[in-house]
């Protein structure tokens, strides 16, 4: 049960509507995988999905945090519109 709830947070992204969509997500591979044919398919395989599931959700938050933090730091090294300090104004307005 604690593997499933750390899933359903990280796949939810700890929103709380996303936690009741993804524990149901969740619960329904879990229990659909006690259902597939053991002549087949070994009894793991859902926890092999929903691992797979996790990991895919969780390099997905990790590249747009660093996707975003590069972003973000592009932007603040070159404001080329940004409008100057009100001292730093050259021109010789009003004289």
């Amino acid at each position: 049960m604690g593997f499933n709830g750390i899933a359903t947070a990280l796949l939810a992204s700890s929103h709380p509507i996303g936690t009741v969509f993804s524990s149901l997500f969740i619960s329904h591979i879990t229990v659909g995988g006690a259902y597939l044919p053991t002549k087949y398919f070994p009894t793991e395989i859902a926890d092999l999905i929903s691992g797979i599931i996790i990991y895919l959700c969780a390099f997905s938050m990790l590249f747009r945090g660093v996707i975003e933090k590069k972003l973000l730091h592009k932007e603040e090294k070159t404001n080329v519109n940004a409008e100057p300090a009100p001292g730093a104004e050259t021109g010789k307005e009003g004289k």
